[in-house]
Parts: C-alpha cells; sequence; structure tokens
C-alpha cells in the first residue's frame, strides 16, 4: 500500500489586498494551512510516503523572503521523515522566468523542469514502486496536446502531475499559461492516478479505470471557493485506488443571495440572515436582490454586525425602480423628487437593458442628492 497526500494551489505569499487590514492575516491564514498540512504528512499514523505538489505552491514565482523559507522549512521536515516531495510548477509560479524561485536549488526535492513529460521518476516507496510523470509547462517551449502521455510497461504504480485546465471549469484562466487537458484522453493514459491543480474547488473524475483528482485550496483564496476544503490523500493497492478526504479550513467562505422582494421589513430580514450566519470564521459575501418595499439600511448593518464575521461584505443589488420608497420619493417637491420622477417616466416600456441603464443612474443621482433614507 502507498498513501499520498495531494496538495495543489497553496499560493504562499498571496497578498489578499482587498481584504485592507486584514489582508495580512488572511495570508498568515495560508502559511499555517500549509504548516498544518505538512503536520498531516509528518504524523506516522498517516503514513504518508510522498507529497505531491501539483502546481502554485507559491502565488508568484518570484516570492518573498519568508514565503520562501517557510517552504523550504516544511521539506526539511518531510526529508527528516523520509517522505519524498514532488513538485511540478504552476502558472502562478512558472519555471520559464528567468528568476523563477525554482531555478534555486531546494534540497530532497523532486522537480519537474523540464517542458514535456519524459521518461518517469521511479521512487521505492514503502516496498512498492512508483513511477511519477510531470513537467514545467513553457510558453516557448511546450507544445500541445499535454494529455497523450502514456505509461511505461514498468511494474508498479504510475501517477501523474499535471496544472491545467480540465474543460471550464470554476477557476479557469485564460492566460499564455494555459494547459487544457481532456477527461478521454487522460483516461487512457495507463495512470493510476493523476494529481490535478489549477481549478481551486476539489474536483474527481474516474475515467478508464484513472483516478483523476483536484485537490482545491486548503483555504478559500477568494469568493467562489466556498464551503469546506479539503485536505486529499490518495491510497493506491493492488486492488484500488482511494480517495480520503479530510476536512481541513479554518475558515469558511460563504456567498448567500437574498431576495427581499415578499419582505415586509427588509432590514429585519437582513439582520435575521446574519445573526444565523454570524461566525468569528465565516468570511461572508451577501448579495440583496428583488424589489424591497423598504430600503435596506446597508451601512448600519455592516457597523453592527461585522465583529461577528471574519469579514462581512453586503452588496445591495435591489431594485429601486419598482420600490414604494421610491414612488414615495417621486411626490417630493424637491430637486430629488423631480430627478426620480424623470426618470421613472416611461419606464414600462423599457427593455431590461434600459431599465439597468435606468436602475444605475438613478443610484448614482440619488447619491448626490443626499440618498433615499
Amino acid at each position: 500500500m502507498v498513501r499520498l497526500l495531494h496538495l495543489a494551489d497553496l499560493h504562499l505569499g498571496a497578498k489578499f489586498k482587498s481584504l485592507g487590514e486584514k489582508s495580512g492575516k488572511r495570508s498568515e491564514d495560508i502559511s499555517v494551512a500549509f504548516k498544518r498540512a505538512i503536520d498531516f504528512a509528518v504524523d506516522e499514523k498517516n503514513k504518508i510516503g510522498a507529497v505531491l505538489f501539483a502546481g502554485d505552491s507559491f502565488d508568484s514565482h518570484k516570492p518573498s523572503k519568508d514565503a520562501v523559507e517557510l517552504f523550504r522549512a516544511q521539506l526539511e521536515r518531510l526529508k527528516k521523515r523520509k517522505i519524498h516531495s514532488l513538485l511540478i510548477p504552476g502558472n502562478h509560479d512558472a519555471f520559464e522566468y528567468s528568476d523563477s524561485l525554482w531555478r534555486k536549488e531546494f534540497d530532497a526535492l523532486h522537480l519537474f523542469s523540464e517542458p514535456k513529460i519524459g521518461d518517469p521518476l521511479t521512487l521505492s516507496i514503502n516496498g512498492e514502486e512508483c513511477h511519477f510523470y510531470g513537467f514545467s509547462f513553457d510558453s516557448r517551449a511546450s507544445k500541445e496536446p499535454f494529455d497523450e502521455f502514456k505509461a511505461t510497461d514498468s511494474e508498479g504504480f504510475h501517477i501523474a502531475m499535471l496544472h491545467g485546465s480540465l474543460g471550464v471549469g470554476t477557476h479557469f484562466e485564460a492566460h499564455n499559461r494555459s494547459v487544457p487537458l481532456k477527461l478521454k484522453k487522460l483516461g487512457i493514459t495507463g495512470m493510476d492516478y493523476i494529481a490535478l491543480g489549477h481549478y481551486h474547488n476539489f474536483g474527481e473524475a474516474d475515467e478508464g479505470g484513472t483516478k483523476i483528482v483536484y485537490p482545491g485550496t486548503l483555504e478559500g483564496m477568494k469568493f467562489g471557493e466556498d464551503g469546506t476544503r479539503w485536505l486529499v490523500v490518495v491510497e493506491l493497492t493492488q486492488n484500488s485506488v482511494k480517495i480520503q478526504k479530510e476536512k481541513f479550513n479554518k475558515r469558511t467562505l460563504i456567498s448567500e443571495t437574498m431576495d427581499l422582494s415578499d419582505s415586509q421589513d427588509a432590514t429585519a430580514s437582513v439582520r435575521d440572515k446574519l445573526k444565523e450566519l454570524s461566525d468569528e470564521n465565516t468570511l461572508l459575501r451577501l448579495e440583496l436582490t428583488g424589489s424591497a418595499s423598504s430600503v435596506v439600511a446597508v451601512g448600519s448593518l455592516i457597523n453592527a454586525y461585522e465583529e461577528q464575521f471574519y469579514l462581512l461584505t453586503i452588496d445591495d443589488n435591489l431594485s429601486l425602480l419598482d420600490s414604494e420608497r421610491i414612488e414615495s420619493l417621486r411626490k417630493e417637491m424637491s430637486v430629488r423628487g423631480n430627478f426620480v420622477d424623470s426618470l421613472l417616466n416611461g419606464l414600462e416600456e423599457l427593455d431590461s437593458r434600459e431599465r439597468s441603464l435606468r436602475e444605475l443612474a438613478l443610484r448614482k443621482g440619488l447619491a448626490h442628492l443626499g440618498g433615499i433614507d
């Protein structure tokens, strides 16, 4: 039996600038998650024989010294336990740059640096021969197809590592270091396991007897990487390939949409939702939609509840055009009232695009005329 820890998209050194004063703390979360993953690997009871780094270990090809030293220290921990470390660069930390960190020496790291898949690296793990395939994509030297390699005839387990796009997924990036992959082609490579990286959410497929897995990020990097994050272990035996998932993230990203069209008190409804979801380890993005009869005091709600979350954002996308509050403003004997009335005139004759433009104009105009409170 061989047990491998499959990591990808660690993005060590990521900055999280959009989080403002919490950016440094969130960067630290990513570092801590990585160290916890190595804690798992070196724990003897988990019987990990190798750790696979399937790309984007760093958020940049030239990360900070702190991020690099963190990575080196964790490799040393694995080395002391006689656990192999195998790595392919990703698109964020590509080898092709002349100043790529991967051009420096990393002790005890099996780095795939060639621009195409060649002969496998064969290692003996727990008495079993394991053949590892991988390459470092180079936009100048790597050529398609990237999914038409084949396992050798050697006895043992055959494992490939690829950082690429399996169809269109939740984390697709169009850039000049993209590695397009097709499931059917991967299924006829003769691999027992294909360790993928690039998509940030967990994904698993079984094609032609080949287990193909994206482990996803250990901590959600941005909204869309919501919910549980997993630590992924693959267990290979002569009869099966099994995936074990350990719930892993400390923080949880949640994206929620509230349609307030039927709410009698929109602010109270949002308040109740915030009470329901509040947790100091939750990053919440709440989108308000529909046509509420009353204005939602978004700023006041954020001020009142933001300390009950790790991060709280509320996107007010309520339709103003059909709300009772806007109708009441229309009757004002003021510049604001005249402005609202002019934009509501002829509304029923507009198509959806024109209504959206009218909505935008109404929001921006009211912001300059004292708002709608």
